[in-house]
């Protein structure tokens, strides 16, 4: 027996949004915690969380808010950056197209 899960396409755009700003954080913990030996712990000093909050947030197992993506970046001495550009024609259409087809 085998089982097929399916994705909806905007289920896999938020996740893998979601996956790039976690490995975003993760990286940028690892530079400052090369350059200045910054903890997770430190971290949650920082912003008065425990240590487990961002270890969870920080794998995946809690889902992060933009208030606590903007927190941790402020406790690494960073300033995140967001922006919303343009997808290729073809992916924009399927979009549409998706949601279109739904409120016909």
């Amino acid at each position: 027996m085998s089982f097929r899960i399916t994705i909806s396409p905007k289920d896999q755009a938020a996740g893998r949004f979601v996956s790039r700003v976690r490995r975003e954080l993760q990286k940028a913990l690892a530079e400052e915690s090369q350059k200045r030996g910054l903890t997770q712990s430190d971290l949650a000093r920082a912003i008065g969380v425990n240590r487990s909050v961002i270890s969870r947030e920080l794998r995946g197992h809690k889902d992060l808010s933009l208030s606590r993506v903007a927190e941790l970046a402020w406790a690494m001495g960073r300033r995140p950056v967001f922006e919303i550009v343009e997808t290729a024609p073809a992916q924009a259409a399927t979009g549409l197209a998706a949601v279109d087809a739904k409120t016909d």
